[in-house]
């Protein structure tokens, strides 16, 4: 299994999203997929808050991750990494 590592682009919007329904079912949390494309989209918009990548494997993206940067100076806050069971 080749793994890699690329920047999100608006594109990988629904499949980001999927893999964080997938998380939130795991863990019995109510989730609300609009509010959860919204934020993909908006931290995508905005860099200056925090970046997004997504963890791709054989050509298929089964991951993500997600660098925050808060109002802080002290640091960046590493706040998700998410990817399928199978994996």
């Amino acid at each position: 299994m080749r793994t890699t590592f690329r920047a999100a682009v608006p594109q990988d919007t629904g499949r980001i999203v999927a893999l964080m329904r997938g998380y939130y079912a795991e863990d019995g949390y109510a989730f609300d997929a609009r509010a959860a494309s919204e934020a993909v989209e908006g931290l995508l918009a905005r860099p200056e808050f925090g970046r997004l990548w997504c963890v791709d494997a054989d050509g298929e993206t089964v991951g993500y991750f997600a660098l925050t940067l808060g109002y802080s100076c002290k640091r960046p806050l590493f706040t998700v990494l998410t990817t399928r069971p199978a994996c």
